[in-house]
């Protein structure tokens, strides 16, 4: 899955969410890179087309406690961190529940970018934080965290374009939504997952 040509992404199938500003230090995926700082780096990302969901992902992943949880479900279980954004997304907009069938085109139409870019870009930014010994790997390690932001983005705006005429069921609570990934991932969920599924949820409503 190549995550472009993806302009006028407004997901038919789901209400757009109210759009929530978020200061351009905030990043997903335990990330902060301020964007002073990625200037003077040389760092240039991409600019994409505008999506509610990604000012959603921004506002949520900024909660309290929220970017812990996710990144334990994603080390522990496996699970992306951008299709439980998106879980959650969709029942605070109003969104209708997708079926097994609907998340498991979802999960299939995005392994492919998941697997070949994201993970690899992710291995080797934590590989740089723990072998960074000049200022020069601190420097790299800064664009390779830009570049996987931006494969963050793409993939999330290849997410939203993908459901855009999914769900036809009644609406759906967060927390159900994100089950309903979570067992069509397959993920052997523990007390301490199930736990965690509760706190994103509880806070994406709020969000």
């Amino acid at each position: 899955m190549c995550p472009t040509a993806v302009g006028g992404l407004n997901a038919p199938g789901i209400r757009d969410g109210r759009r929530r500003p978020c200061g351009p230090e905030t990043e997903i995926c335990g990330r902060s890179l301020d964007a002073r700082a990625r200037d003077r780096a040389g760092v240039r990302l991409t600019t994409f087309p505008h999506h509610p969901f990604w000012d959603f992902s921004l506002a949520l992943y900024a909660a309290p406690a929220v970017a812990e949880a996710c990144l334990r479900l994603q080390d522990r279980r496996g699970l992306d961190v951008n299709l439980l954004l998106f879980a959650c997304w969709t029942a605070a907009t109003g969104g209708a529940r997708l079926s097994p069938d609907e998340w498991r085109r979802l999960i299939d139409g995005t392994e492919a970018w998941r697997s070949q870019v994201i993970e690899p870009l992710r291995g080797v930014r934590r590989h740089l934080k723990d072998a960074a010994t000049t200022p020069h790997d601190a420097a790299l390690r800064g664009r390779v965290k830009a570049l996987e932001l931006d494969a963050e983005h793409a993939a999330q705006l290849a997410i939203a374009a993908l459901a855009g005429h999914m769900g036809a069921a009644a609406p759906v609570d967060a927390l159900s939504a994100l089950q309903d990934y979570a067992g069509v991932q397959g993920a052997a969920l523990s007390d301490a997952d199930r736990k965690d599924l509760a706190l994103i949820a509880a806070r994406a409503m709020a969000v």
